[in-house]
């Protein structure tokens, strides 16, 4: 979770083409051929390994940093919105059929 507790989702739906930008894009370029996360086979197998790793890098930052920063390094980067409010998850269409909520205090966070 990024450093202001604000939780968001990243998924790489493509990992040929995404897994080496998010890697440069959270400073770990080391990542991309080792031999523990090469290719999505052994990086499922060592999932808890790498949680902990992006873990430990995502809570440096806040939210608002890592959005800009991987929005920078990947196009069309992946992540779900977070929204303040239920008027602003009631003008994204897509996200009110979907029905994935998260409440946390008076945050509503839609995935």
């Amino acid at each position: 979770m990024p450093k202001d507790g604000r939780p968001f989702k990243l998924n790489i739906h493509d990992y040929a083409k995404g897994w080496a930008p998010f890697c440069r894009a959270v400073g770990r370029p080391d990542l991309i051929d080792d031999p523990r996360f090469a290719t999505i086979e052994v990086r499922v197998k060592n999932m808890p390994e790498l949680i902990a790793i992006f873990d430990e890098i995502i809570a440096q930052q806040d939210l608002d940093y890592w959005i800009k920063t991987l929005t920078e390094h990947i196009s069309r980067f992946p992540r779900s919105q977070v929204m303040k409010t239920l008027p602003s998850i009631l003008r994204w269409k897509q996200q009110m059929y979907s029905w994935t909520w998260i409440i946390r205090g008076s945050d509503i966070f839609a995935r």
